[in-house]
């Protein structure tokens, strides 16, 4: 639609030139009597018509200069999508491998992977319900599972939820993203996480080395899966309803 008006423009603006240039012959074939100081004196009542023209001509460059600015901010925005769909399955692949690498050695058996996750997420709801660590005490909890499980695989388990961080930090700053967007990513990312992952981050984001991890748990409703009992009352304690509550379920 845009380049239609432009051709119709451009055809108009050349027949005006052309009838211009070629006025005398024009006139003098339609049997006008063509004198230029008389033409002069009756285009002069036009100059109102000429100021017109021109304010509009100004409305017109700074309406194009407009269009200009949005289509180019429009193909930054989509730029900036595409940059970060690459960044964020890049980062969740990394996720998927270095949950593989966690590896624990309790007794003879070496612990991998997911299975060194579920030992700890055992210990840490152990921990959380036996007494000795009072439920309602955020930094009893925090200084439990750094005792308990950060301090033992930290190596391994460290880069694991670094990942998981940054994966959760860049999708939340990402401007491109609408809120829609950002909740559809944050359920790709929780749809990577088991019971026992979920487990470990509820405990892991109330340390304070976590930093704004804790944030991001109730921003993108991770422990919204987390199944009835003990932990889950816990968390919903120290993290709220927002973390462990849906859309649907509000």
């Amino acid at each position: 639609m845009r380049n239609r008006w432009v051709i119709a423009a451009s055809v108009g603006i050349a027949a005006l030139w052309f009838a211009w240039v070629f006025q005398a012959p024009l006139f003098s074939a339609l049997s006008i009597c063509w004198k230029s100081e008389t033409l002069g004196q009756w285009g002069d009542t036009f100059g109102a018509l000429n100021s017109l023209f021109a304010g509009l001509a100004a409305i017109g460059v700074v309406a194009t200069l407009h269009l200009q600015r949005r289509s180019i901010a429009e193909q930054k925005s989509d730029q900036a999508r595409q940059s970060f769909e690459s960044h964020f399955f890049q980062l969740l692949a990394l996720l998927r491998e270095l949950r593989t690498e966690i590896k624990f050695k309790p007794s003879a058996k070496e612990l991998i992977g997911s299975d060194a996750i579920a030992h700890f997420s055992e210990v840490m709801k152990s921990e959380a319900t036996s007494g000795h660590v009072g439920p309602g005490s955020a930094d009893a909890l925090a200084s439990s599972y750094r005792a308990k499980v950060h301090e033992k695989v930290e190596a391994s388990l460290g880069a694991y939820f670094r990942t998981l961080f940054n994966i959760l930090r860049l999708t939340s700053e990402e401007k491109s993203l609408s809120q829609d967007d950002r909740e559809m990513y944050g359920n790709l990312l929780r749809a990577q996480l088991s019971t026992d992952d979920l487990c470990l981050l509820g405990f892991n984001g109330l340390m304070k080395e976590s930093g704004k991890l804790s944030h991001y748990i109730k921003e993108f409703r991770l422990l919204k899966y987390m199944p009835a009992g003990n932990v889950r009352s816990i968390f919903l304690l120290h993290y709220g309803d927002a973390a462990l509550q849906g859309r649907s379920d509000s």
